[in-house]
């Protein structure tokens, strides 16, 4: 089963490396002066602003047209495979189909880039707007969902309800960063808020206001969690739709900063072997302690109740620490963590200049992230027996000699650590408290 998991990755890496290409190339022609003229993107400098702007347009041609080449070569191998067994021609057949898809998908996504700057400074009916929103955005996600499919060799109906979710998604995505141009928080984000106002875009937030736009995004990811329960027994559906959801409430990107990366769920692997896959919130606690995140946005449970969450952003005050002790053979792990937060979005009732209301949501930050910190730390040592983190570099101190650390077996006593999570923190109000 193993091998086959294994198999199913190397079919599609290919693909996803095209898509991403492909992704990066849009981005990078976003930014341009021409289009929306961004100076910043993840809080840094955006392509055509740290080197030109002819750097940053052949930079975007050459990503494109290698997506392109790195499928070819895959389809050319497939060929050549497909003459000496059965199942190779189905595969091939496939990645035919999934090449289609792709060409037309990134047609649909300049054409409703080309729309959108067309309609700069003008009025817009309904129909192109959401022409806009579904090609720009939606067609580049439904196609990595549909992608996914059909070499997954899904059935129609299958295929058929994955391509629902992913327009739902696709449109959630694009209404959210919408609302995030129009009030979102710049250090957050990691680019620049106004610029869809100052530009004249037509949005969600332009057409329909930001109240209502709110309205109808939280109608589509409720319409998106009813999928879920539609799709009873249909375990792939379910936790796409999950991971979809905590995306969409939680912004373009929870996370940013010099280091900063898109909060995405890594594949986790021992040597060449595939182990497991992290959430959104397990890759975030890994980026955490390997310090690898400056800032990041999470929802938190409020503690006056417990139907809302609220908004807080996040950043680390220095390194996390670590420190080791090994009682009855077994490794005692400590793990001590500084940060400092804004409370950016809550309940108009509440008070958040007030110190106690502060401490409250403090308190309730600090029980959150230290749970998801055990729960990962937990998952990866017991379910994966993997020390991801890298804790021997620690442990290996506490022996004189390399001999030493090597008859303790440090691999097999980690996948019976004990984990302490220490986190000192102060929450602080923000400009940006309004209604959730």
């Amino acid at each position: 089963m193993e091998n086959e998991i294994i198999k199913d990755i190397e079919i599609c890496l290919p693909y996803a490396i095209a898509i991403e290409m492909v992704h990066n190339f849009s981005l990078i022609h976003d930014d341009l002066p021409g289009i929306d003229n961004d100076d910043f993107r993840h809080g840094k400098l955006t392509n055509h602003k740290k080197f030109n702007e002819a750097t940053a347009i052949l930079a975007g041609d050459s990503l494109l047209n290698n997506a392109y080449i790195i499928i070819s070569k895959d389809l050319q191998q497939s060929l050549k495979e497909s003459r000496h067994e059965k199942k190779q021609e189905e595969i091939l057949n496939n990645k035919i189909k999934v090449f289609n898809e792709f060409s037309n998908a990134v047609d649909r996504m300049i054409a409703g880039e080309y729309v959108d700057t067309e309609y700069e400074g003008k009025d817009i009916t309904t129909e192109d707007l959401d022409y806009i929103h579904q090609n720009k955005t939606g067609a580049l996600l439904k196609l990595c969902v549909r992608m996914g499919a059909i070499l997954a060799n899904a059935s129609e109906e299958d295929a058929k309800s994955l391509t629902i979710y992913a327009e739902k998604i696709g449109l959630a995505f694009q209404i959210k960063d919408d609302i995030l141009s129009e009030e979102g928080d710049e250090k957050v984000l990691g680019k620049p808020v106004g610029n869809d106002k100052e530009m004249e875009k037509c949005t969600y937030v332009s057409k329909y206001g930001l109240q209502k736009s709110k309205e109808i995004l939280e109608n589509i990811t409720n319409s998106i969690s009813s999928l879920e329960q539609e799709s009873s027994g249909n375990s792939s559906t379910s936790s796409l739709t999950d991971n979809a959801l905590d995306s969409i409430s939680q912004g373009e990107s929870i996370v940013d900063g010099d280091r900063g990366t898109e909060n995405i769920g890594l594949a986790v692997f021992n040597q060449d072997k595939y182990i497991g896959t992290l959430s959104a919130i397990d890759t975030l606690c890994y980026t955490l302690i390997e310090e690898e995140v400056d800032s990041f946005s999470v929802l938190i449970p409020n503690p006056f109740d417990e139907t809302k969450k609220i908004d807080v952003s996040v950043s680390s005050l220095k390194p996390a620490y670590t420190k080791i002790d090994i009682s009855n053979d077994t490794p005692i792990i400590t793990l001590k963590l500084n940060l400092t937060a804004k409370a950016l979005t809550g309940q108009t009732n509440l008070n958040y200049s007030d110190k106690n209301t502060l401490n409250a949501v403090n308190e309730s930050l600090k029980t959150y992230l230290t749970a998801k910190l055990k729960d990962y730390l937990y998952k990866t040592s017991r379910e994966y027996k993997c020390d991801l983190n890298g804790f021997f570099r620690v442990i290996k101190h506490k022996f004189l000699t390399v001999t030493d650390y090597e008859n303790y077996n440090w691999k097999e006593k980690y996948q019976n650590a004990e984990f302490n999570i220490e986190i000192d923190s102060n929450v602080i109000s923000s400009f940006l408290v309004q209604d959730a």
